[in-house]
């Protein structure tokens, strides 16, 4: 009986070594990490919100330059129209001027001839 109270004892001594080692190895290697992991996330945090107000200014942005686009749309159209209409009052101005000087070379032919 005495050899598993030996062998009992040393489990629980190896048992009580194994979780020293690894807390030590957590002490070292994890809390570090975690620190480190800590330290990373303020930083992604602080990019994360400049990120936003950036998205934001460019938003604003992107609202004043489609009013703009829109507007330039609506004076160009505007000034299509009025390219059309001159056009059209142009060539019916040409037409009267050709009709008028027509009349003048038949009159003309008529007194000539």
């Amino acid at each position: 009986m005495s050899w598993v109270l030996i062998a009992v004892a040393c489990g629980a001594i190896i048992y009580a070594a194994r979780m020293v080692m690894e807390y030590i190895a957590f002490e070292h290697e994890t809390l570090p990490a975690i620190d480190r992991l800590d330290d990373q996330s303020e930083k992604l945090l602080k990019e994360v919100a400049w990120e936003a107000g950036e998205k934001g200014k460019l938003k604003d942005n992107l609202q004043r330059q489609r009013g703009t686009v829109e507007e330039m749309q609506a004076r160009a159209t505007k000034a299509k129209a009025e390219l059309e209409a001159e056009q059209t009052l142009f060539r019916r101005l040409e037409l009267e001027v050709n009709r008028k000087e027509l009349k003048q070379r038949k009159k003309v032919k008529v007194l000539v001839g």
